[in-house]
């Protein structure tokens, strides 16, 4: 009896816990001093990482506004302005998901694109 007490409870608290609904998201906010360092060095990813993936040759401007979502970490985005090769600045949206798995931030580029 006590053997199935264990197993029961090793294959329904797992099932139970992962069957919750997830909260929602919490809202957005204004992110009110986006030209500090830490904002300017998501900025700076942003655009490398968008480089990286498309072989584009942006050179980061600066940070226009943003605002950040918190869930299972922070959602950022950012409207950043960025040189094309041409010398033109053109504004993007970038999205940056912002998370400290093991004890270190872990920036992750989900969406990039002109606006």
């Amino acid at each position: 009896m006590m053997k199935l007490l264990i197993f029961l409870t090793l294959i329904l608290v797992p099932l139970i816990t992962t069957a919750q609904a997830r909260e929602p998201a919490g809202p957005w906010k204004r992110i009110r001093t986006v030209s500090l360092s830490w904002w300017e060095k998501m900025g700076m990813f942003a655009v490398n990482e968008h480089n990286k993936n498309t072989r584009a040759n942006l050179e980061f401007v600066r940070n226009l506004e943003g605002k950040e979502q918190y869930d299972t970490g922070a959602r950022d985005v950012l409207i950043l302005e960025a040189k094309d090769r041409s010398g033109r600045i053109v504004k993007y949206e970038a999205t940056v998901f912002e998370t400290m798995p093991d004890g270190h931030f872990f920036w992750k580029l989900e969406s990039f694109r002109p606006i």
